[in-house]
């Protein structure tokens, strides 16, 4: 792999090797990886591009790039859903129809889920609170 670092393209093959949630890269015209699928298919597009032209040379640099950006990306996307729908239960529809990928759905429920199970203890009415969680 670190033979081919000079050609992204070569190395796509062994992305999902080392990230788990990659199965391949999107790159735009001038070589920039914008977004990355999943393995089932599921595109997130990063919020910068990551420039593997800068560090052609040098694969670890933007492959360290890259994991950084999706952590930023994937930190973002939680964050944003957080404000739209809050801590509260929303329909998987509706998280589904606002975009959201799989793995921000799933982050969404548990931090809901989360923060009403500790609410609840802290007020002391798990038992009430246990028919909302």
């Amino acid at each position: 792999m670190l033979s081919k670092g000079r050609d992204p393209k070569q190395v796509e093959p062994y992305l999902s090797k080392l990230f788990a949630s990659i199965s391949k890269p999107e790159f735009n015209n001038r070589g920039e990886i914008i977004a990355i699928f999943a393995s089932n298919n599921e595109r997130l597009e990063l919020r910068r591009p990551v420039n593997v032209n800068l560090a052609k040379r040098h694969v670890d640099k933007w492959l360290l790039e890259l994991e950084k950006e999706m952590k930023l990306t994937i930190h973002s996307l939680i964050k944003e859903l957080l404000q739209k729908f809050e801590f509260e239960f929303v329909k998987l529809e509706d998280l589904i129809e606002s975009g959201a990928v799989d793995q921000i759905i799933l982050a969404h429920f548990k931090l809901v889920f989360t923060h009403k199970a500790e609410n609840a203890i802290i007020h002391g009415n798990l038992k009430a609170s246990f028919f909302e969680l």
